[in-house]
């Protein structure tokens, strides 16, 4: 088993996916998921096994692997793969009544709960049932982060998710208002309630397009911040509900992974009328407090593919009062400093016009020619340069390809940053 495992090992992306044993009569033994394949299947190797788990190891004849965009989207994979081939060594409940599902209960502030089928009687909707607890529970973790919902069974008090912002606006303050407020408190839960039926029920679409156009209303009133919260919501209900679609393709297609991956570049490289084919993309962002701890990221992405290797973390020199320009200015210029690292064929600012400017101006001082795109919050607009010192805003649709592409490469550079400087404010000194 150890030399399979060592021989597979070398060819696994460091990637999320599920991956497969398969024992000599070909059945498949044991199905799991992982953030990051070979160093998941690493640990059978060198993390110590209990006795059930060795006993499974030494079955293993091959190991068969599915690449997928997302850890959720690995969640509901495996979840699929058990559920069709229920593998001996996979934990599955074999009696429907034992089955989770989630349920909506009715009254003047419906909740959202994980029962199983007996539990509750009859709840307004009932979704499921689910292959494992462990199932339920993160579906409802991530639906919490898009549509807060409530979970608490009384009323009297707010209830522990609301302290963390999970549970907005809770029943357990709604109820303790009186005239106009109440009202709109209340309207505010039960439209969250309606979306994330909406969600459960395979509405993504309609409720996407939905939220779409709230989003659009509220930019027009310059309701910005309303703007961005519902933004922020398509954007995670669209990372969310993605792999509801394609889900069976991984099973029907065993190359679905690479060819969503050419798709994206290919759609990117037209977007931004790029000729030669982007193979390296780097991206660039900041964090810092006030202008303390400032710290600075660069991810690469080869391919389509996160090259974490390549990946690069700075800490700012420049100091006083914050200033995002100067910083995004300061870490590319650094980092295009040293030639033994490969050029990109492509550079993403976090950022709008000011800090595409500055990345320019670092690039002609050091005579470069590298295409440089802007991606900016506030709606997801693309900033292209136009000649010297005009710009091209460009707002692509919420499934575009190059979209998903771009913000999936902004958000890891923002991760990588975001990481980098809380563990130097956490540490109250600079660290390397």
């Amino acid at each position: 088993m150890d030399k399979i495992l060592k021989k597979v090992i070398k060819n696994l992306p460091r990637s999320a996916g599920v991956y497969l044993f398969v024992n000599k009569q070909g059945e498949i033994i044991y199905i799991g998921k992982a953030v990051n394949l070979a160093e998941r299947l690493k640990t059978y190797l060198h993390a110590p096994l209990d006795p059930k788990t060795r006993i499974m190891v030494s079955q293993v004849d091959n190991v068969d692997y599915i690449k997928v965009f997302s850890e959720f989207e690995g969640l509901l994979l495996e979840a699929a793969l058990i559920k069709k081939y229920q593998p001996k060594y996979n934990v599955r409940l074999k009696d429907d009544k034992s089955f989770l599902y989630i349920a909506i209960t009715r009254g003047e502030f419906p909740k959202v709960l994980s029962v199983r089928k007996n539990d509750i009687s009859n709840p307004k909707y009932l979704f499921g049932p689910f292959p494992s607890a462990k199932t339920v529970r993160q579906v409802l973790r991530y639906l919490r982060r898009i549509f807060p919902y409530c979970s608490q069974k009384g009323d009297r008090r707010p209830c522990f998710w609301s302290h963390l912002g999970l549970c907005s606006p809770c029943p357990g303050e709604i109820v303790k208002l009186i005239g106009e407020e109440r009202k709109i408190k209340k309207k505010v839960h039960l439209n969250n309630i309606k979306n994330l039926v909406s969600v459960l029920s395979g509405k993504s679409k309609s409720l996407t397009a939905n939220l779409t156009s709230q989003m659009g209303d509220a930019a027009k009133q310059q309701n910005y911040e309303k703007a961005a919260y519902i933004r922020d919501q398509i954007e995670k209900l669209s990372w969310l509900t993605r792999p509801h679609v394609p889900i069976f393709s991984y099973l029907e297609n065993p190359d679905f992974f690479e060819e969503e991956q050419e798709k994206e570049l290919e759609n990117l490289q037209r977007t931004l009328g790029l000729h030669p084919s982007i193979k390296r993309i780097e991206c660039y962002d900041v964090s810092n407090i006030a202008g303390f701890y400032a710290s600075g990221s660069m991810v690469v992405f080869q391919n389509g593919v996160p090259s974490k290797d390549d990946y690069r973390r700075f800490k700012i020199k420049i100091s006083g009062k914050p200033n995002d320009v100067a910083m995004i200015s300061e870490v590319l210029r650094r980092r295009l400093c040293h030639s033994e690292w490969d050029y990109p064929n492509l550079i993403i600012i976090d950022g709008g016009k000011g800090q595409v400017s500055g990345a320019l101006k670092v690039l002609n001082s050091l005579k470069l020619k590298i295409p440089v795109v802007g991606l900016a919050k506030r709606i997801e607009t693309l900033i292209l340069p136009k000649l010297k010192t005009d710009f091209v805003e460009i707002n692509l649709p919420h499934d575009s390809p190059a979209l998903n592409l771009l913000k999936r490469i902004r958000d890891e550079a923002h991760r990588f940053a975001l990481a980098y400087h809380r563990k130097r404010r956490s540490l109250g000194f600079d660290i390397k």
